[in-house]
């Protein structure tokens, strides 16, 4: 009788142990999250992608940008409005090590297509995004007024 609740408790304990190996690996590695917001000073509109690894392991990220919507659903692939790869000044693919952050801005006044799509439809929302393993991560949506 002894020998069977040692071994129910050694088995409890190694599983245990075991779903915490799990839960420590899951979380030992890169955890990326993207921002985004919208500057007005008057004179010029600028767009800014922050990205935080709060991770302990570096990522890479091989993309950045906004993806449109004009409604308030999550952006599809197909809704990509402007990757910042070619115009974040060769900075991209880009290593962030873990509890490191990066941050860009692009001036609205360059992209006329989204001039022209924000004056159509002054509902219009962009979703800031990084490329990170091949997946990506999106930040919350921002509301863009142009008067």
């Amino acid at each position: 009788m002894t020998t069977v609740v040692v071994a129910w408790l050694a088995l409890l304990v190694s599983t245990t142990t075991l779903a915490w190996q799990i839960v420590s690996w899951r979380r030992s590695g890169a955890h990326i999250t993207v921002n985004g917001s919208v500057v007005d000073d008057g004179e010029r509109t600028v767009l800014r992608v922050h990205i935080v690894n709060h991770g302990r392991y570096p990522a890479t990220v091989t993309e950045l940008g906004y993806y449109s919507s004009d409604t308030q659903r999550r952006p599809r692939g197909r809704d990509v409005l402007n990757r910042m790869s070619d115009v974040a000044g060769g900075q991209l693919p880009l290593r962030l090590e873990g509890q490191a952050d990066f941050e860009h801005e692009i001036y609205l006044g360059e992209y006329r297509a989204l001039q022209q799509m924000l004056r159509k439809n002054p509902q219009h929302s962009l979703f800031p995004y990084a490329q990170v393993r091949g997946r990506p991560i999106y930040g919350k949506r921002l509301n863009i007024r142009l008067d």
